[in-house]
């Protein structure tokens, strides 16, 4: 792995080289976060990937969550079913204490992959704990952890130089789910998510 110095030099020399960028921010995340955020706030290009994207927005998440929701909706027009985005919008809005919204995001993410959103134990319980607990999924750990941390756990597993591998097979969805994918963010009442019949899902 390079070293934060080469990737600085190598960001200069290409500024729109997102690879390199997205390198820098996975380094400095964690002594540095709110420069990491900067590199994506600064970017004089837009990701070119969804998985760009996402990493972008998760990276930028805790400084601007607008942005972070901003670089999600990219991911998703390129790819109307890219997990990762839904699960990250889900957090956020957990951070934000919009429980209808995170569920929804919560929901799609269900439909197109419910192994991953397992993983996001405590996001689960809060959805349970707010009466929003998302349709097929359990919540399994205590009420009392932090908000935060389901966010937080999130960024440190998303790595911008390594790419999940279920992540290169893409499904596409079918038009009920992408027309939902849309709206996430249009709905402002707290209706609940339409029926999606399995048939449709196959």
């Amino acid at each position: 792995m390079e070293s934060v110095s080469k990737l600085r030099e190598r960001l200069l020399q290409s500024p729109e080289d997102w690879e390199v960028r997205l390198a820098l921010g996975a380094l400095l995340r964690d002594e540095q976060p709110r420069e990491a955020a900067l590199l994506v706030a600064t970017a004089p290009n837009d990701p070119e990937t969804p998985d760009q994207a996402v990493q972008a927005a998760a990276l930028v998440h805790h400084l601007d969550d607008e942005l972070s929701l901003k670089l999600t909706d990219r991911a998703l027009a390129q790819d109307s079913g890219h997990v990762e985005s839904l699960v990250l919008r889900a957090l956020i809005y957990q951070e934000r204490g919009d429980a209808p919204k995170a569920k929804r995001s919560a929901a799609v993410a269900a439909m197109i992959d419910p192994d991953r959103l397992a993983e996001e134990t405590e996001l689960l319980q809060w959805l349970a704990d707010q009466g929003q607990r998302v349709p097929g999924m359990k919540a399994v750990v205590p009420s009392a952890l932090a908000e935060g941390a389901a966010a937080e756990t999130f960024v440190r597993r998303t790595n911008p130089v390594i790419a999940r591998p279920e992540e290169e097979a893409r499904m596409v969805l079918p038009e009920e789910v992408a027309t939902l994918i849309v709206q996430i963010d249009d709905e402002e009442d707290e209706e609940p998510l339409p029926v999606i019949h399995e048939e449709a899902l196959a």
